[in-house]
């Protein structure tokens, strides 16, 4: 395994406060492209920092990736870990539980965050289980309540609104498609 490091642009001490947290997203990619829902789950990520300071990052596995980490910079801003695993060409959830593991406990995040898609459903949980952690699946909003950090989900076929309170120090988030405005650095 090869460990690259791209760097973003710095959004997390524009506020002045003390960054004590961490908040990792996982990108996806597929035969050397990037997935548009890995923007969203990074939009999720900002939203997130916005209500707590915290230094975002984004995570990519793969054997052909440095095209995709360096759009995730371009694009989102975001520093990037990228992790050249030979032979890794898509998704396997072994190998990434088993590199992602160890790489979070050394980042020791606040909050992981994956796409809830195949890939993100099958992932968040071997990861919250590995961490400790909680997992909050299907998230459509972050939001603040009574001081704490709660996440938006629809239950029972979206008649109902759940708002989830994780008690963990760590949480790891599968951010539903569509539920988060995309913005690029560009802007």
């Amino acid at each position: 395994r090869t460990f690259s490091a791209f760097c973003g642009n710095d959004h997390s001490s524009s506020s002045g406060h003390m960054i004590d947290q961490n908040i990792v997203v996982i990108g996806e990619h597929f035969q050397g492209k990037l997935k548009r829902v890995t923007y969203e789950v990074a939009a999720c990520a900002r939203e997130l920092e916005g209500l707590r300071p915290a230094k975002v990052s984004a995570v990519l596995l793969g054997d052909d990736i440095a095209g995709p980490a360096y759009e995730i910079v371009r694009v989102t801003g975001l520093d990037v870990i990228a992790m050249h695993v030979p032979g890794l060409f898509s998704y396997n959830r072994e190998a990434y539980t088993s590199i992602l593991d160890a790489l979070l406990h050394a980042l020791k995040p606040t909050y992981v965050c994956a796409a809830a898609s195949t890939e993100g459903l099958d992932l968040a949980p071997a990861l919250a289980v590995r961490l400790g952690a909680s997992c909050v699946t299907a998230v459509e909003r972050v939001l603040e309540l009574d001081g704490h950090i709660c996440f938006a989900r629809a239950m029972c076929g979206g008649k109902i609104a759940a708002h989830v309170r994780p008690r963990t120090d760590i949480t790891v988030l599968t951010v539903q498609p569509g539920s988060f405005e995309v913005s690029t650095s560009e802007d």
